[in-house]
């Protein structure tokens, strides 16, 4: 009775490897599959940031939301306004619908960006390292690093993947690639509280779930991060081809 219950947890616990002569024995290497392997590193955190202009040199965040999803559970989030040296226009309010006086109220911004660090932070001994989604998320992470500059801060370096730069590769003819539009598009809820930073951050990340399935329906597998890496920087036009050749091989590997 012990033998079998050894062996029994030997098969659970090893992949059996198929020999030539039709005999059978278990790798002592406790490898796990691919699409295991993934789901161990799927750590990424997607963000947005509301800002007083265009221009991360001479405008600020005033708002900077993000939530950490692992293998598409919700397990944390971060959201703040921030009280920044200048003074909103009235376009800034009426775009935001943030005040200067709620501003005023709102936490300092080297406070805000600390916090937001350890966040990121967080889990690194489980993962790698955290990979950061956004739509157009260069923007984004152009105003938060000149922040971390201005600050004398250590700028985040993180890999970056951009739920736009990915829709255009995997969707085809919507009114524009902007994540409202995307979003009525493809049938997701829209925002109803658009350029505010968390309602932002949930429409992102119904867009990201969005992609994240379909790739999987397009290759017949669940696909690791870096997957989109790639994808990103693929030609639109040769999204298809690359889906293809990635598909094959992978199967090639297992």
């Amino acid at each position: 009775m012990m033998i079998m219950n050894g062996i029994r947890r030997i098969r659970r616990r090893y992949p059996i490897i198929k020999q030539h002569d039709g005999k059978r024995k278990y790798s002592t290497t406790n490898k796990t599959t691919e699409q295991e392997k993934n789901k161990e590193k799927y750590n990424i955190i997607i963000l947005d940031t509301e800002t007083t202009g265009r221009s991360s040199k001479h405008d600020f965040v005033i708002e900077l939301a993000a939530v950490r999803i692992v293998n598409h559970q919700l397990i944390g989030q971060y959201a703040s306004l921030i009280n920044v040296p200048k003074v909103l226009t009235q376009e800034n309010i009426n775009i935001h619908n943030i005040s200067n006086e709620i501003l005023n109220f709102a936490p300092e911004e080297k406070d805000v960006f600390e916090a937001f660090k350890a966040f990121i932070q967080n889990y690194q001994r489980e993962f790698e390292e955290t990979v950061i989604v956004g739509h157009n998320i260069a923007f984004d992470m152009r105003f938060i690093n000149t922040a971390y500059e201005r600050l004398e801060m250590e700028k985040i370096e993180n890999d970056t993947i951009c739920t736009m730069q990915i829709a255009k590769r995997l969707i085809k003819d919507p009114p524009s690639y902007s994540l409202n539009d995307l979003t009525k598009h493809v049938g997701l809820p829209i925002n109803t509280q658009a350029h505010r930073a968390m309602p932002d951050v949930n429409v992102t990340s119904r867009m990201w779930k969005y992609l994240y399935d379909l790739s999987a329906e397009q290759l017949g597998f669940q696909p690791p991060i870096s997957f989109f890496n790639q994808l990103a920087k693929v030609k639109i036009s040769e999204a298809s081809k690359f889906i293809a050749r990635y598909k094959r091989t992978y199967k090639e590997t297992l």
